[in-house]
């Protein structure tokens, strides 16, 4: 049976601690268990919205490889065990600190990328009802701001991989959860059914609703 280093170490601080006891032992507590252990905590809630961020920016990925120009109206990644551990990310070594930091300004990079482009479509289309001449303009900025959010998925992503193999280094037990290109067609098939079954029930509710406003 393989024993880890991390399996160990409860052991040995508690052999530490009876060797050197009263004020060794809490030197040995502050100096060295304390900051382990937090790092240790840190670094597997952050690779655990690593990897999550991860799997939503490939489901959007696969979503516009299916249908190019759509993206989901939920698309929103997560930061609350960043904001969560904010105080002590300085606690991982520099390094993986940096890169959590880049990783976490791709993600937010990518939801200002995605406001650009529903509002750069929301101009064209209206310029379209309204038959405003500067159409072909607008969609030309709607294509460049898709490009732009596109490429940003790939970036994010690639950043996430890096810093989630960062911190996993600290946090061994953490795992890039992976799904295959089948698996996530059929995440997105079920999700866009369900969501027309939500609009239809929505438009059948407000038909009635009409209905019954027009009743005497």
């Amino acid at each position: 049976m393989v024993v880890t280093l991390s399996q160990l170490l409860p052991g040995l601080v508690t052999l530490l601690l009876a060797l050197f006891g009263g004020a060794g032992g809490a030197v040995v507590l502050e100096v060295w268990w304390k900051p382990w252990r937090t790092r240790r905590r840190v670094a597997a809630l952050l690779a655990q919205e690593v990897n999550l961020n991860g799997q939503m920016i490939t489901l959007a990925a696969h979503l516009l490889r299916r249908d190019p120009g759509h993206i989901s109206p939920d698309f929103q990644l997560s930061r609350f065990a960043f904001d969560a551990v904010a105080q002590e990310i300085g606690e991982l070594p520099a390094t993986v600190t940096g890169h959590v930091i880049l990783t976490y300004h791709h993600f937010d990079h990518l939801h200002r990328l995605l406001e650009m482009f529903r509002e750069r479509t929301r101009r064209w289309r209206e310029a379209e009802v309204t038959g405003r001449g500067d159409v072909k303009k607008l969609e030309h900025y709607v294509i460049n701001a898709l490009d732009a959010f596109t490429v940003g998925l790939d970036t994010a992503l690639d950043a996430a991989h890096e810093t989630f193999t960062l911190l996993r280094a600290i946090a061994p037990r953490q795992e890039w959860r992976e799904k295959t290109p089948a698996a996530y067609a059929t995440q997105v098939e079920a999700a866009e059914a369900a969501r027309l079954e939500r609009t239809k029930r929505l438009a059948e509710r407000l038909e009635r609703l009409k209905g019954d406003e027009l009743d005497p």
